[in-house]
């Protein structure tokens, strides 16, 4: 059976505590001198030898020989290294495309929290991955800053069917952070959300938790009168983040 289409409904808020505002960005020209690694304080480590050519051009130019002691009233032009710029984090938006949450109509405030999400991540220059588990199985889709048209185009074609392959779900979010932890700095932190209303019907064997340096939250989005609260006992499982999608508002429908 095909996965049926839902259209997304907007949320009004992400709170803070779930995706934390962007960094204040330096100023352009701050930022190219920082690249080229020159006349900025905290730039890279000194280049010795292009220091010390560009003192011995400067003094071939004025026929003055260089001093063996510099003098700290007269200090040399230090050249600088151009700095490793850092390699952006990876957000992946687990997304949770079961028929039970076609039923409650929970998948289409998911993709309104997906949406919102994508664009945060976009404002944070982050790499996108959105993974979708369903009746199908799990799939995933790869986006970035420069691609925010063609990951929005992937959140709005999902539809639902079928049962939830949680487990198989979240071991893809972990390998694609593990993968990714790999290629950056330790200081980097990757983010994993996952929108799911919780209902599996096989027992609860989840994977070991999130790879270091990988934040996991969990969106409740169980929205029917009788609530069994498993989504917020796989956050406790997992040691991850919660928050229930009724805290975050909806806009339209």
């Amino acid at each position: 059976m095909p996965p049926v289409p839902v259209r997304a409904v907007h949320v009004e808020r992400l709170p803070v505590t779930l995706v934390p505002p962007p960094a204040r960005r330096r100023p352009a020209q701050l930022q190219q001198r920082r690249q080229r690694g020159i006349g900025a304080i905290g730039t890279g480590s000194i280049d010795w030898v292009a220091t010390l050519a560009g003192l011995r051009r400067a003094s071939e130019a004025s026929e003055a020989s260089v001093p063996r002691v510099f003098h700290e009233r007269n200090p040399p032009t230090l050249r600088r290294r151009p700095r490793r710029l850092a390699r952006p984090a990876t957000w992946v938006i687990a997304v949770d495309c079961s028929a039970s949450m076609l039923r409650s109509g929970a998948l289409a405030r998911a993709k309104g929290i997906a949406h919102e999400l994508a664009h945060r991540a976009a404002r944070s220059s982050a790499q996108l991955r959105l993974v979708a588990f369903g009746g199908g199985g799990v799939h995933v889709a790869t986006g970035s800053a420069r691609a925010q048209q063609r990951f929005d185009a992937a959140i709005t074609q999902l539809g639902a069917s079928g049962g939830t392959p949680l487990a198989p779900a979240l071991r893809r979010c972990f390998e694609l952070c593990a993968a990714r932890a790999r290629q950056t700095p330790e200081s980097t932190q990757h983010r994993i959300f996952l929108l799911t209303d919780g209902r599996i019907s096989q027992p609860l064997e989840l994977p070991a938790t999130a790879p270091p340096g990988t934040t996991l939250s969990v969106i409740d989005l169980e929205l029917g009168p009788v609530r069994l609260g498993r989504a917020a006992r796989i956050a406790a499982a997992l040691s991850a983040g919660y928050v229930h999608a009724d805290s975050l508002g909806v806009r339209g429908a």
